[in-house]
């Protein structure tokens, strides 16, 4: 909005608008699995003893990654690089099923705390989420050793796009300046105790 410049009133300008940026997950819908070991291009096991397949149907539009495992430890699955900054405020998104099979299923940035995910056996629904990155660090998908040997979870359309936030306001005032620089204007006698006050003979502006 424009301001009347006879009377002290501001222009906010904004013209950034919230959005998300480019997706730094690599091969997260194709899931392209060049040398048929059941693990996707661009992606890595994390512990020893996961069971990867790719699979379709059951809601899938195409590919989509299972884990599995044959219980007893913890298994997961991350991207093969690192792709969080820590600090940055991002959101993930993707289509999944899963079975719990008594343990818990997580999603996360490397080692600082997983989302756990629902079960959910039927057709592969969406889940999204906004958080701060903790650490430079991979996007893993994890079953913990609590897991069954029928526990799995399935993945597609993996998205994980840095939040671009508005920028700062920009505030302009019009009109006369209604506080001068004198005793008169500004308590010099400090007996506002929770508050600094302003002296004319030690600050200026």
């Amino acid at each position: 909005c424009e301001g009347n410049p006879d009377s002290p009133q501001s222009i906010v300008y904004d013209h950034s608008e919230k959005g998300l940026d480019d997706n730094l997950v690599t091969n997260g819908s194709d899931w392209t699995d060049s040398n048929g070991d059941g693990l996707a291009d661009n992606w890595t096991t994390v512990y020893g003893g996961e069971v990867t397949t790719i699979v379709t149907g059951n809601g899938f539009t195409g590919n989509a990654q299972r884990l599995g495992t044959a219980g007893g430890g913890w298994r997961a699955i991350a991207t093969s690089s690192a792709i969080f900054t820590a600090g940055v405020v991002y959101r993930l998104s993707f289509k999944y099923r899963a079975k719990l099979d008594g343990g818990g299923i997580d999603v996360a940035d490397g080692a600082s705390g997983g989302h756990g995910l629902t079960e959910n056996t039927g057709n592969a629904i969406e889940w999204s989420y906004n958080f701060m990155g903790g650490n430079g660090s991979t996007l893993r998908f994890r079953l913990n050793d609590s897991c069954g040997s029928d526990a799995f979870i399935e993945i597609d359309d993996v998205k994980l796009q840095k939040v671009i936030l508005p920028t700062n306001a920009t505030t302009n005032f019009f009109g006369d300046e209604l506080l001068t620089n004198d005793d008169a204007n500004w308590d010099t006698t400090g007996a506002f105790t929770s508050w600094g006050y302003y002296s004319s003979t030690t600050n200026s502006g």
